[in-house]
């Protein structure tokens, strides 16, 4: 049987994949994740779900509007449990019922999508109201799914690419407000009002738009990563409306020059503690936490870290161990860089005193590498891939 680290290390491994746009590698590792927590954890869990869930993009992303009826499949079972045990109303629920829309409106029939979107974005109002980021990706999901064809009735094309603004626009300008104008939200709401505003033949400002989405996502995500070459295509498809052949021809040979440049397409035991009111402060620390009380338990761990370094030295096992309790804390609380040095301060001990290839070290090595996952941009999901991918070798050779 596999031990729960080593499936950690895979559901990291393939969350920084998909980060980066590469779906189809996930999958496997995906695949893998959920045979294990559907043993494990039982069919309704709610990680087990999540796993589903995910296994379903990656499926959809591999299908490239084809075969879509496993990735339908499983979001039907993820959306059917989470509504029966969780309520209709639960965020989770929510999430499942939109990623069921998305799989549905890539198999052709806009028509459920549209409906189900319709209806979480009535929900989602009422329980959030309307700036709140998950009503915001309701209006942008629904914007999407209304933008139009190119085969479809003129009236009805034109009356469904006008709403496709208006929604376009809200999500846009929410997002803006709310995470920043170069943020990936932002960006995909900025190319979903390209579209609609194509659709309508405004192709100025289309393009505008578009070139917008597509400079922003090469700033985030480099030249080779499947949202920019969404964005190039979409900036050439207006350059040809506007007959304007060879700057489309001009912008597509760059995009292929760049990504092959750049690599190709696609692209979480210590010792006792002083006692604190008969419970010892790690215990304490731990149960904060637990209690979500992030910055409480920061406290007391920083404090323990302090008073182990000056004791018995910063390489000793039990300073190690009060580095991992303190950067836990600090991720739960967003504090991603401070974390992350926290987490290579204790692999480089780790590895001097028990090799690179104890479980130990192994393990330290995956935290470290969801740290880095977490903080994105600027090559960091790369990066966060290849010490994956070191973690979990390690840990299958086991």
């Amino acid at each position: 049987a596999e031990h729960a680290e080593t499936i950690a290390a895979v559901g990291g491994l393939a969350h920084a994949l998909q980060a980066q746009g590469r779906s189809p590698e996930a999958e496997p590792l995906l695949r893998r994740l959920l045979r294990w927590r559907e043993r494990h954890l039982g069919a309704e869990h709610a990680s087990t779900l999540a796993a589903m869930s995910n296994l379903a993009f990656a499926v959809s992303a591999r299908s490239g509007g084809g075969d879509l009826s496993e990735a339908e499949e499983l979001c039907r079972r993820a959306s059917e449990v989470y509504e029966r045990v969780l309520g209709p109303d639960h965020p989770h629920a929510l999430s499942s019922a939109s990623s069921l829309a998305a799989v549905l409106q890539r198999r052709g029939r806009s028509g459920e999508a549209e409906k189900l979107l319709r209806a979480v974005l009535k929900r989602r109002e009422r329980l959030l109201g309307a700036a709140h980021l998950d009503t915001l990706a309701s209006v942008h999901g629904l914007a999407l799914c209304l933008v139009p064809a190119a085969g479809e009735e003129h009236r009805r094309r034109r009356s469904k690419a006008s709403e496709a603004e208006k929604l376009a626009r809200r999500a846009l300008l929410g997002r803006n407000t709310a995470v920043g104008r170069g943020h990936p939200d932002a960006l995909d709401s900025a190319s979903v009002l390209g579209a609609a505003l194509q659709a309508q033949g405004r192709l100025d400002q289309a393009e505008a738009m578009h070139r917008i989405a597509l400079e922003g996502r090469q700033q985030l995500f480099g030249h080779a990563h499947a949202e920019t070459l969404s964005s190039a295509e979409a900036l050439a498809r207006v350059y040809e409306a506007q007959r304007r052949p060879d700057e489309a021809d001009r912008l597509r040979r760059l995009v292929r020059r760049s990504a092959a440049s750049t690599g190709g397409v696609g692209q979480g035991a210590g010792s006792q503690e002083e006692e604190v009111e008969g419970v010892s402060r790690s215990s304490a620390a731990r149960r904060l936490q637990a209690q979500d009380r992030p910055e409480k338990a920061a406290e007391l761990y920083r404090a323990i870290l302090a008073e182990k370094t000056a004791a018995r030295g910063s390489a000793h096992p039990e300073v190690l161990s009060a580095a991992c309790d303190l950067a836990g804390a600090l991720e739960a609380m967003g504090e991603y860089v401070e974390a992350e040095t926290l987490r290579r301060r204790a692999l480089e001990g780790r590895t001097e005193a028990l090799g690179e290839h104890h479980p130990h070290t192994l393990l330290t090595l995956a935290s470290l590498a969801s740290a880095v996952s977490k903080q994105g941009g600027g090559g960091r999901e790369a990066e966060a891939e290849g010490l994956f991918r070191r973690a979990l070798q390690g840990l299958d050779e086991r």
